[in-house]
């Protein structure tokens, strides 16, 4: 592993727009990325004056590297996807997936899978290098041989930037098990910082089950709860984990498309052509509804070869349909064909959510997420 320093600042700009391939390279078939990235060059003076004849003349400053685009950023991580994509011996299934974490408009790609019937998590991660020419390996602070890292075959995390540092960080969840009687539960935020991975555990939780062979779903364990500094503490300490660390930082939402690491160029999807823009036709509407009740959301649009409902918290951010069910107990979230998601049991919790829906079309970066249809549940 090799520790780099930046040699110019990139501003990310956050937009549901894919990046344009501005300088006729082709994108790769990979998940698109989200995120666009612009680069702010810094131009180098220079100077029309002659040098003295007995003052050293001073060394020519190097040309600003060019920032390149995200397809271009994707092309040269698969172009050394021999250091970053392997297969374990066990040959559990790996998927990786580009994001930037440190927002340093340089993408990194995460490669992970889940091993064993401990549902352990093994990450890889490499990150572009200051100057676009070779990619780098993101060191983990803290290695521990025989160690696990958080569940992060998600489709997003909750991220928080923290204005004071400069820093984001990612709030995992992670579950691990130890034989049929023992689960491992932990809340933790992931921080990307010069190249290191920094992982910082904010409570944890542990279920000891005493009766051999008893369905976890069914029985009542005997639980301990720990807080950041590993001493027993109480199950709000557990549950407000989050809450309590988010005090003064900026909430989004990472997402996270992942793809199974096999052949990563398939004879048919190894250059997509970008296809017609997808155009959205119909946004769904907002309902109200009672409590416990039902209802129904369609949308449309034009160019689309796919379609994934997602769920919007009161404050605008997206969320996957689980995470929202996961969030409002009893909630059911049914996608039906048609272009269709049926929305059950509504309590009254979720009142000031919204559903939205992603139409992808072919090409990296050819989406058109509609307008969220926001829910009102009365008594």
């Amino acid at each position: 592993m090799k520790w780099f320093s930046l040699v110019f600042s990139l501003l990310l700009l956050f937009a549901l727009s894919g990046c344009r391939n501005t300088n006729n390279i082709e994108p790769v078939a990979a998940t698109p990325f989200t995120e666009t990235v612009s680069p702010v060059e810094t131009a180098h003076p220079a100077s029309s004056a002659e040098p003295s004849p007995f003052i050293s003349a001073a060394p020519t400053m190097p040309a600003a590297v060019p920032a390149m685009s995200a397809d271009q950023q994707k092309q040269l991580i698969m172009d050394h996807y021999d250091k970053w994509a392997f297969l374990d011996p066990w040959e559990s299934p790996w998927h990786y997936t580009f994001t930037d974490l440190d927002h340093n408009g340089r993408l990194e790609v995460i490669a992970a899978c889940i091993q064993g019937t401990g549902f352990y998590t093994y990450i890889n991660i490499w990150e572009i290098n200051a100057d676009y020419s070779d990619i780098v390996e993101c060191r983990l602070a803290v290695e521990e041989e025989g160690s696990s890292f958080p569940d992060l075959i998600i489709e997003s995390l909750p991220c928080y930037y923290d204005a004071s540092t400069g820093r984001y960080y990612y709030i995992c969840e992670d579950m691990v098990r130890g034989g049929w009687a023992e689960y491992y539960y932990s809340t933790n935020a992931l921080c990307l910082h010069d190249g290191v991975l920094e992982l910082q555990t904010l409570a944890s939780r542990y279920d000891y089950f005493t009766e051999s062979g008893t369905d976890p779903d069914e029985a009542y364990p005997e639980t301990t709860y720990y807080n950041a500094a590993g001493d027993s503490s109480s199950r709000e300490v557990y549950e407000d984990a989050e809450k309590v660390f988010s005090v003064g930082k900026e909430k989004t939402t990472l997402t996270l498309e992942w793809t199974q690491v096999e052949n990563p160029f398939p004879e048919e999807e190894l250059i997509q052509e970008p296809g017609p823009a997808v155009v959205i036709t119909k946004n769904p509407r907002g309902e109200t509804v009672a409590a416990g009740g039902k209802t129904w959301f369609i949308a449309h649009a034009d160019n689309a070869v796919s379609l994934t409902w997602q769920a919007v918290n009161p404050d605008g951010f997206s969320v996957s349909l689980e995470e929202a069910m996961a969030t409002h107990p009893g909630l059911s979230l049914e996608v039906l064909e048609g272009d269709t998601i049926a929305v059950s049991n509504i309590p009254l919790s979720f009142s000031g959510w919204g559903i939205q829906a992603r139409f992808d079309g072919v090409g990296a970066g050819n989406f058109d997420v509609t307008e969220p249809a926001w829910i009102t549940v009365t008594q």
